[in-house]
């Protein structure tokens, strides 16, 4: 079977052979794909726009597609290699910055992807190290590995986590999460925290995971429902203030208007003074919401 390299490269050899034989203009994907033998989407994936793939071919054989541009069309401008090697310098630079704004790397395709981006880049003009996006995705692809398996590792925690919440094992799960965050600090987000923090006070475990409640608020502040979350454990803690607190960012919030007024309800009582108790068929809504 074929690397996902190897399948790259011949991409590229055979779009570098249609553009020097047709010019530009003169192939398409569909050309390329029954050429190489693989889908168009495949194509796609490695290089997204026709103009991604003509990077890449100028970057690499510019003086050999140039040449060949010229003996189709002879009125192209002796200065042309000059113009498209600034044009790609610029556009290395673009999807430099684009790759930077991705997200977190969920998978090595990801990773590879913008190293051999990387690597092209520096390849064509090594004065681009210096240049302020190029610099900075060598540094999310130098950070690439470990930001991969701290996602990948999450991944497959947060599975046994959520195993561990439906069978009622609130103490394993909140320790599960605390070793998790002591071998990946950061890396779990607030609206997982806040799944412990939920669950595990509608399980019995309102002191257990008030931690993980904190975290979720620390993490999104302004977040309606990770408020909620935190109000319901401090209820049932006897923090009165504090639920009140919280409910109120709720009240105020979007939020439909059922539950709304169920908050209300709740502070309502609290306000009086009395203690603050679910029922054992409440706990059940409470987990649908």
């Amino acid at each position: 079977m074929e690397t996902k390299s190897t399948v790259r490269e011949q991409i590229l050899d055979h779009a570098i052979t249609l553009m020097m034989l047709r010019g530009y203009n003169g192939f398409s994907y569909r050309d390329l794909s029954d050429l190489v033998g693989v889908k168009t989407s495949s194509i796609h994936y490695y290089f997204p726009s026709k103009d991604d793939l003509v990077l890449e071919a100028v970057a690499a054989y510019s003086d050999e597609v140039l040449a060949a541009m010229r003996a189709i069309d002879p009125a192209l401008p002796a200065g042309a290699e000059q113009v498209l090697r600034d044009l790609a310098r610029r556009r290395f630079r673009q999807l430099a910055k684009t790759a930077v704004s991705g997200g977190s790397y969920q998978s090595k395709d990801a990773l590879d992807r913008d190293r051999s981006l990387l690597e092209s880049a520096v390849a064509f003009d090594s004065a681009l190290r210096t240049a302020p996006e190029v610099a900075a995705l060598a540094s999310r692809v130098e950070a690439g590995p470990g930001e991969l398996a701290a996602n990948l590792a999450l991944a497959d925690a947060t599975g046994e986590w959520k195993r561990l919440l439906e069978a009622g094992d609130v103490r394993a799960a909140a320790s599960a999460y605390a070793s998790f965050e002591s071998r990946f600090p950061g890396r779990i987000l607030a609206a997982t925290w806040n799944d412990l923090c939920w669950v595990g006070a509608l399980k019995g475990g309102a002191s257990v995971v008030r931690a993980a409640c904190d975290s979720a608020v620390k993490l999104a502040p302004d977040n309606a429902e990770i408020r909620d979350s935190r109000a319901l454990a401090r209820a049932l803690l006897g923090d009165r203030d504090g639920a009140i607190a919280d409910w109120r960012i709720f009240i105020a919030a979007d939020a439909p208007a059922a539950r709304r007024k169920q908050r209300q309800d709740w502070v309502r009582r609290l306000e009086a003074g009395e203690r603050f108790t679910l029922t054992t068929g409440l706990r059940r809504e409470l987990l649908t919401q």
